[in-house]
């Protein structure tokens, strides 16, 4: 029932992006255009950057016509940058050919670094390993052996 009133992402975005804009219904500020935009290609990211590239880069923010990229490391960023005409050909071009995004920066950051401690805080803890002592020595082994390794 409802899926029938909501509109195809693609035919929000020509209709945002139109150029002509021949109606004239309501205005539109641009700070919401350019977060319709920026969830638009973050909700397309796979689809954009491929599998592999998008766990280790994620959009920030858009601004004006330039947007800006945190990667995982230096060295991503750097070869992402060496790259950018086929970056912004491939953004542009999910953007049904309009180009909308001129510029295109890469930073490193702590974007990563906090995913990867809040995937580690979300794994259960190991149990901590039982200590006894040795019959024979008295050093420690782990519980459940018969001798310790000295």
């Amino acid at each position: 029932m409802y899926a029938e009133n909501l509109e195809a992402a693609e035919e929000v975005i020509r209709r945002l992006f139109d150029p002509r804009r021949t109606y004239k219904k309501a205005y539109i500020s641009p700070e919401i255009k350019l977060a319709y935009l920026q969830h638009y290609l973050e909700s397309r990211w796979t689809e954009i950057v491929g599998e592999n590239l998008a766990r280790s880069c994620a959009i920030e923010k858009i601004s004006g016509s330039e947007l800006y990229v945190r990667t995982a490391n230096s060295m991503l960023a750097n070869e992402l940058y060496m790259m950018q005409q086929l970056f912004l050909q491939k953004i542009n071009s999910f953007l049904l050919g309009r180009v909308l995004i001129k510029k295109v920066y890469f930073h490193t950051g702590s974007f990563f670094r906090k995913q990867q401690q809040k995937d580690k805080q979300a794994e259960p803890p190991a149990p901590p390993a039982e200590y006894t002592k040795c019959p024979v020595c008295g050093a420690q082994m782990r519980k459940g052996l018969d001798m310790c390794s000295v």
